[in-house]
């Protein structure tokens, strides 16, 4: 939940401007920890009235929830995903330390000094991460088990290629727990029953288009739980019953 913008009387601080977000725990009985956060914002009109840098490099977020941006000294570590900045659905991800079961937790965003430099860092956000630059696969990051298939690393996105008689197996060589919801960024092209498998072994569901060329997801083995999909930004997720993806 986002309250509106205060313009805030800050002017001679650090940071002239803030804007509080409000994250809602209620249904949930669980207390989060070191739980990454989207938010979304219209960063290109922070920008054209004058109170943002235009690379968004002077934002921060953090649990103080002081009138004004003094020397934000709990910085929490965030991630603004690139080619979003200056748009009006600016993607940014929070890493936010605690969130209280049954609850609502404030964080706040300052912005507005010119000065500053860009903390945004996904590495200090995510579980694993992985934006494909260059052309070549991170091979510390990931193995690969290939029968008859291809891959290429390009503009940003690992893309691979098979045929009717091949497959490719690419997985991360780091292992997680499966007891929250893993998410994911891919699309498929092609024909329809197309297939996709995330997950390891009998934890992990299968990403296809079926006869209508609509996108699909189901779970294929015992421990997988539930499946989701974000059409808008073909982002996949997983939740299994136990064990490892």
């Amino acid at each position: 939940s986002l309250f509106p913008f205060v313009m805030s009387p800050c002017f001679g601080y650090i940071f002239h401007y803030f804007h509080d977000i409000c994250i809602d725990n209620t249904d949930n009985p669980n207390t989060l920890e070191d739980y990454q956060i989207r938010v979304v914002i219209n960063t290109s009109y922070l920008i054209s009235s004058g109170m943002m840098r235009s690379d968004c490099g002077d934002i921060r977020f953090s649990e103080e929830m002081e009138v004004c941006g003094g020397d934000i000294t709990t910085s929490l570590p965030y991630w603004i995903k690139p080619g979003t900045c200056n748009t009006e659905e600016t993607e940014i991800w929070v890493k936010v330390p605690t969130i209280p079961a049954k609850s609502w937790k404030c964080i706040r965003m300052y912005f507005g000094n010119p000065s500053a430099l860009s903390l945004s860092n996904p590495y200090s956000v995510f579980e694993f991460f992985d934006d494909f630059d260059g052309s070549s696969l991170d091979t510390t990051k990931w193995r690969v088990d290939n029968n008859g298939g291809s891959y290429k690393v390009i503009n940003g996105y690992l893309r691979m290629y098979v045929g009717s008689d091949s497959w490719i197996n690419i997985s991360s060589i780091q292992t997680f727990s499966t007891s929250s919801l893993v998410e994911f960024e891919s699309s498929i092209s092609g024909g329809a029953y197309v297939y996709i498998y995330q997950g390891f072994e009998n934890r992990r569901m299968r990403n296809y288009r079926d006869g209508n060329g609509d996108y699909q997801s189901l779970c294929c083995g015992s421990s997988c739980s539930s499946t989701s999909f974000d059409t808008s930004r073909n982002i996949w997720g997983i939740s299994t019953s136990g064990g490892t993806i």
